[in-house]
């Protein structure tokens, strides 16, 4: 039996330099014992950047980097102009739209119809409706707002949904 194991990144949140660094380099040498070498290893008390995001310890919220953020616009502006778009492009853009909300995930709330265009065109370009254009500039619109506080209120009710056609 052989497999292949592939870690990305890890993270490790405190108030305290010297415990995060600690447990940082605890973690480090724990992966590193078992063949999953750790790279890039950085300590920071003010932010970080992983992945696309951004964690701000002073202003105590997390949100996407400058570069997600334009790379983001661009691709939305972009395939804004196009006379024809093909489903699975849009839905390549979506996915990456989709990631960038988890950390304001009422945001998502503004894709409907960007859904029902990629299952309706997939595999064949058609001009994008009137409605998925209102959903990408509106998505535009609202990158500014993608960052979620780390002192918000969390909810005192547990609750879930799901995308899947049977709810």
């Amino acid at each position: 039996l052989s497999f292949c194991l592939y870690v990305d990144n890890a993270g490790i949140l405190g108030l305290e330099k010297e415990a995060v660094s600690g447990k940082l380099e605890q973690a480090c040498s724990q992966l590193d014992s078992v063949g999953l070498l750790t790279h890039e290893v950085e300590l920071s008390n003010e932010s970080a950047e992983m992945l696309g995001w951004k964690l701000e310890c002073k202003l105590k919220h997390t949100c996407i980097t400058p570069k997600r953020y334009h790379r983001l616009y661009k691709a939305i502006t972009w395939l804004l102009r196009l006379p024809k778009v093909p489903g699975w492009m849009l839905e390549a853009i979506v996915g990456t739209m989709t990631v960038a909300a988890l950390c304001r995930r009422p945001v998502l709330s503004v894709l409907h119809a960007s859904y029902k265009f990629i299952e309706a065109q997939y595999a064949q370009a058609a001009p994008l409706w009137k409605s998925v254009r209102e959903e990408l500039l509106a998505f535009r619109g609202l990158l500014p707002l993608l960052r979620s506080s780390w002192t918000s209120r969390w909810a005192p009710l547990v609750s879930s949904s799901d995308a899947g056609p049977s709810g």
